[in-house]
């Protein structure tokens, strides 16, 4: 075999991310079938823009500095999670059916929900036990609308405010 570059497997992100917002989760860490495929949340794949739903991971850094070394090493310390989510806003919009607003009429200043992101399987696949996910639990701010641009459609960037955070963990087949 000759030297050079992997032939790896890819795959595509356009049509293959999930996210869900959820009003109820019991333990982050184990969320359950029922809970992700419940028919009371809302698919939010459809809504929010591609270069928005971005969950932020940024960690500290412990410096353990100790006599008896001669290298300093580091841990890893606190994280601080933000999430930024973008998403078409068509209040007012007398031309669309009801469930075109769904997500802008669902996510509303100071209510509190569960972000939930998948990745690598159709944005419309029901959740199954042992999918990879992230969660996060926050409480809305206050939506802002996006400058109106050519070209371009009416959205929103809805403030978020974490709560609690849970990721990779997977999803488990009990009720």
């Amino acid at each position: 075999m000759a030297a050079g570059t992997p032939d790896l497997p890819v795959t595509p992100v356009d049509g293959n991310v999930r996210i869900d917002i959820v009003s109820a989760i019991a333990n982050i860490k184990a969320p359950t079938l029922t809970e992700l495929n419940a028919t009371s949340n809302l698919n939010a794949s459809c809504y929010t823009t591609a270069d928005s739903a971005l969950i932020g991971i940024d960690q500290a850094t412990i410096s353990v500095q100790l006599l008896c070394q001669t290298v300093d090493r580091n841990e890893p310390g606190r994280k601080t999670v933000t999430l930024g989510i973008t998403a078409v806003d068509n209040t007012n919009n007398a031309d669309v059916d009801e469930d075109s607003n769904a997500f802008a009429e669902l996510v509303l200043e100071g209510d509190v929900f569960y972000y939930v992101e998948r990745r690598n399987k159709a944005w419309d696949a029901p959740y199954a036990a042992d999918d990879e996910v992230y969660i996060v639990k926050f409480k809305a701010g206050q939506k802002t609308y996006l400058q109106p641009e050519a070209n371009s459609y009416s959205r929103a960037a809805f403030n978020t405010f974490v709560q609690d955070f849970a990721g990779p963990v997977k999803v488990v087949a009990g009720s």
